[in-house]
């Protein structure tokens, strides 16, 4: 038996699951001191197996619906314990098997449809049999899949509510916003094109993707799970037609008091929204008064990316947006009580990423230092941006900041094998492939390769890795580990960053901390597991015992 499936059940024969205890909030106390190591990646994708070139055909009109990326999800197909990839683009889905020692092979028959113009992702277990399910979602399409294990789907989008009636979806993200036990779906959708193929002519005959406010936007869709595979448009029965419009990022995240998940919009050259969520009755729009719904200089960004985590570990999920070229990437501190400082210079990050137009974005502690670090996927949106200025190409280098530990980032070369390479990158998720304990990272390049990264970093810190198994609903779980004074929250979660979905293991870089005294887990229901005595450098398999 696993060693965390023992200690859960330890813990119940001590005092039952609702017995064993609320986790403590977490204190806020800086990270163990822990030399901070190099980051290193190596590319492992052309030995890799995985062979998923984008591209544009020769003479092709580029419009805004074609730079807009496709998607890249990070999922445990088929309950082997090795992350498998699925990719998608214009009219071709493929996931591709893990087969371990940074080897994948393309699963035939997946089950996947081919047609349409994929370019978002979420995956979640809708119907708590324990394996993960996927949607995806793009320009006028969407498609729901059911996992009948061993890497095989079922495609039961009919019927289900979640058929695309000529929307724009851009991200997508799963969460239980209501607590009853079942995953429901955020849409965000963009804006509409109409009969334009999104085409325009700038200054000197240059012929390339017009700007998204020459079109109305549209607005996202939150679906209730009902059961049964079916899902119901809440939307406007949960106060979020007041979105501000031009989604492209989703992301759901705990930044105040409550258990329920509140949810983030970036939206593209309009005020970002942050609902927060009312005990899983409606939802309020706290953007404007929050701090969150613009940029430095309190103008509309080009929201991209999205995600949240808790940088400085005081126990509170921070905020980072990526945005434009031109336009600094956006950190917001969670100052509690609702309200959040703009940390984008003082942290450093702001002057770092002017240069870059920034799509996916994803914490993660890269060196398992005790901090979250964090990636950016980069790349301009405008592919024939060189003609309009020789100086910017639309490839440009994914970037990595390391985080110092005084709330400050240090951006740092991730030289390794194969890199630096620039990519048109849009897409970036995060988990451990090899299951080493260290996080690597994915990106789509939409004009070529992906970018698989193997994080070889040869200076880290101890880590632990729980793997969470329920019948009921994981996503949004908070996991606090314990040992002394230190202590550190994380949530598992699939969601955020820019048309992608992570692993859904939750990763905890530890630093000098050799023995955790405790781990406390607690459910999405209300439920809670308490575990002793947990050695590190591991990967934790906690099970949440039926009632």
């Amino acid at each position: 038996m696993p060693v965390g499936i023992l200690l859960a059940a330890m813990c119940l024969l001590v005092g039952g699951i609702a017995g064993c205890g609320r986790p403590a909030g977490p204190a806020s106390h800086p990270p163990p001191a822990h030399p901070l190591g190099p980051i290193l990646f190596e590319d492992m994708q052309p030995a890799s197996g995985i062979d998923f070139r984008l591209g544009y055909r020769p003479g092709q009109r580029i419009g805004i619906k074609e730079t807009s990326g496709n998607p890249v999800a990070l999922l445990d197909a088929d309950g082997d314990g090795r992350l498998d990839i699925l990719m998608a683009g214009p009219d071709r889905v493929t996931l591709y098997r893990n087969l371990g020692g940074w080897k994948f092979q393309e699963v035939a028959n997946a089950g996947f449809r081919q047609k349409g113009f994929w370019q978002g992702v979420a995956v979640g277990d809708i119907n708590n049999d324990g394996r993960p399910d996927v949607f995806l979602c793009g320009f006028h399409c969407s498609a729901l899949y059911l996992n009948e294990g061993n890497g095989r789907f079922r495609e039961v989008t009919s019927g289900s509510g979640l058929e695309n009636t000529g929307r724009w979806e851009t991200s997508a993200a799963f969460a239980d916003v209501a607590r009853d036990g079942r995953l429901d779906l955020y849409v965000t959708c963009y804006i509409a094109l109409g009969n334009s193929s999104g085409v325009c002519t700038y200054p000197g005959g240059v012929v390339t993707a017009c700007s998204p406010l020459k079109f109305p936007p549209q607005l996202g869709v939150l679906y209730r799970n009902v059961g049964g595979g079916r899902f119901v448009d809440a939307t406007a029965a949960f106060g979020l037609e007041g979105a501000h419009g031009n989604g492209l990022g989703v992301a759901f995240g705990y930044p105040g008091e409550s258990d329920y998940p509140d949810l983030y919009l970036a939206n593209d050259e309009r005020p970002c929204d942050l609902f927060v969520n009312q005990q899983g009755r409606r939802f309020v729009n706290h953007g404007v008064d929050s701090g969150t719904a613009f940029r430095v200089g309190g103008v509309p960004q080009a929201g991209m990316g999205v995600d949240f985590g808790d940088y400085d570990n005081d126990g509170h999920e921070d905020l980072v947006v990526t945005n434009y070229q031109g336009e600094p990437k956006s950190l917001y501190h969670n100052d509690t009580r609702g309200l959040f400082t703009n940390a984008t210079d003082s942290s450093r990050l702001g002057p770092a990423t002017l240069s870059f137009a920034g799509w996916g974005v994803k914490w993660a502690d890269l060196t398992n230092a005790g901090r979250l670090d964090l990636v950016i996927a980069n790349g301009h949106p405008l592919h024939r941006i060189h003609d309009m200025d020789p100086a910017i190409q639309s490839s440009q280098r994914f970037q990595v900041f390391q985080n110092q530990g005084d709330s400050h980032f240090a951006e740092v070369n991730p030289v390794g094998n194969g890199l630096p390479r620039s990519i048109a990158g849009r897409a970036l998720c995060a988990g451990d492939l090899d299951n080493d304990g260290k996080i690597d990272i994915v990106l789509s390049d939409i004009e070529g390769q992906p970018l698989l990264l193997r994080n070889i970093s040869p200076e880290t810190g101890h880590w632990l890795t729980v793997r969470l198994e329920s019948k009921g609903v994981t996503e949004g779980t908070q996991i606090v580990v314990r040992a002394g004074t230190k202590q550190w929250m994380r949530r598992s979660t699939t969601g955020g960053s820019y048309l992608s979905a992570s692993d859904p293991r939750v990763h905890f870089g530890l630093g000098e901390i050799r023995t955790l005294e405790e781990a406390l887990v607690r459910w999405p229901d209300g439920k809670t597991t308490r575990l002793r005595g947990v050695p590190v450098d591991q990967e934790l398999v906690v099970r949440e015992e039926s009632p």
